[in-house]
């Protein structure tokens, strides 16, 4: 008997391609208005399996709990490796194609026109969260703080996201409770299988990573998540290198201390954020679908607050969701090439609210402002603090393309040349009141991290 080689890649329900064109042109991004978006009907046509602001649905959805000892197990193993792995048959989700639905979702969405990130429209990714909510705070102690992001990888074009911690505070130590939970934590859960062949993650143990804890040496604070950029960094004091060469013995290769973390559909990987890790790049002719992941945050007040009140929890109202989804499109921009537009151009275009438009690297990105204005129209409801994060991404955007006409963009600040008492570079570029329309960013948002990248 012949054995079927494109089997081995297409273990798992056919959930359609973003390549596809969509079922109807109508629906597609370009064509939608403020009225079309903050309708229920416009995004339950899109994603007709899914849910906005059901009760019903929430109610069949049950949240899992742990028993002491097993919970001071996951507690450990987090707080010795920096992350914990729950495989998918331990979860009794109620939903059998729970995860199935949301990636055909997110396919939905990109057909016509949006991120992936836009399933946290949908009830079933708030309740995915709710479900999991007792277990982080039984094993962290932290909360739900509404960082939701959601991740598609086709391994014949791309990767996932290159190297990084997901916060990177002034000092660390203080990131940490005294019974050494993390104040940050990020779950991150796989709607498809999620292998080496297509892209999983990788990370380097705590145990195995002398910055964890301690701290990394000169590139604190430095924001680059791009390859180019992290490949800079190959002396002693980049984290990955470090992690690599520590505590090595002649003849073992540091390199051995990477874990891959391939996980099916269903799986929950928790780790801590100051775990280094890394979405790998997948096999180029892999045939089965593409990797999606939807991933939330929860973390300490006292570390990170909720971007909005938790009294929204457990589904939040629509306009809501599309506020957050918005801001999270900017605060992530850069990975996702967004662009901005000169402040005099009109966003209105024949009725609809987006246009596409070239950046400065040539690649298409959705207007930053679109997205800005959609995050406005709730920006009240969300903490001050995030609000002043969305705020900053929107004028660094706006300063990057000025910059970039119009001055050389300087390299990417070190202690050496660090300004107010903070090595805060973000895209190489230091922002401060020299810096044209660029302004610097908060102090209480510097002294955590908010969101930067070694």
């Amino acid at each position: 008997m012949s054995v079927q080689l494109e089997k081995i890649d297409e273990d798992y329900p056919f959930i359609g391609s973003a390549s596809d064109e969509p079922n109807d042109s109508n629906l597609h991004m370009s064509k939608q208005d403020l009225s079309s978006l903050t309708s229920r009907e416009y995004w339950l046509k899109l994603c007709p399996q899914l849910h906005i602001c059901d009760q019903n649905t929430l109610q069949t959805r049950n949240k899992f709990t742990l028993s002491p000892e097993n919970g001071a197990k996951l507690k450990s193993r987090l707080d010795k490796d920096g992350y914990f792995l729950l495989p998918s048959s331990l979860l009794p989700w109620g939903d059998p194609d729970a995860q199935l639905n949301l990636a055909r979702a997110v396919i939905q969405l990109k057909q016509n026109g949006w991120s992936p990130s836009f399933i946290s429209i949908f009830d079933e990714a708030w309740i995915l969260c709710h479900q999991l909510s007792e277990i982080v705070y039984q094993t962290t102690g932290n909360k739900l703080n509404m960082d939701l992001l959601t991740f598609y990888v086709d391994p014949s074009q791309g990767a996932g996201f290159s190297p990084h911690r997901d916060r990177q505070p002034v000092n660390p130590q203080e990131s940490f409770r005294s019974d050494g939970s993390p104040k940050y934590v990020t779950c991150w859960l796989p709607l498809t299988n999620a292998t080496t062949e297509n892209s999983c993650l990788y990370i380097i143990p705590r145990q195995s990573d002398p910055g964890y804890y301690s701290g990394d040496l000169d590139c604190q604070h430095s924001s680059s998540s791009s390859n180019e950029n992290f490949e800079e960094n190959t002396d002693a004091s980049d984290p990955l290198q470090r992690a690599i060469n520590w505590g090595t013995e002649e003849g073992i290769s540091g390199f051995q201390n990477i874990r891959a973390l391939p996980a099916p559909a269903g799986s929950v990987v928790c780790f801590s954020h100051r775990i280094i890790h890394w979405g790998s790049r997948g096999r180029s002719d892999f045939s089965g679908p593409p990797r999606i992941a939807f991933s939330f945050a929860s973390s300490g007040d006292d570390f990170e607050p909720p971007y909005f009140s938790p009294e929204h929890l457990p589904l939040p109202p629509l306009s809501l969701r599309l506020a957050l989804t918005a801001s999270q499109e900017i605060v992530y921009g850069k990975r996702s090439k967004l662009t901005a537009v000169d402040e005099k151009e009109e966003v209105l275009n024949g009725g609809g609210y987006v246009k596409k438009k070239k950046n400065e690297n040539g690649e298409n990105g959705w207007r930053i402002d679109f997205f800005h204005r959609l995050f406005r129209l709730e920006a009240h409801l969300f903490h001050e603090r995030y609000r002043k994060k969305v705020e900053f991404e929107v004028q660094w955007a706006k300063f990057r393309r000025w910059n970039t006409s119009n001055t050389q963009v300087r390299k990417k600040p070190t202690p050496k040349n660090k300004k107010n008492g903070h090595a805060l570079g973000v895209n190489g570029v230091l922002l401060d009141e020299e810096d044209g329309p660029g302004r610097g960013l908060p102090d209480d948002v510097v002294e955590s991290g908010f969101g930067l990248l070694f």
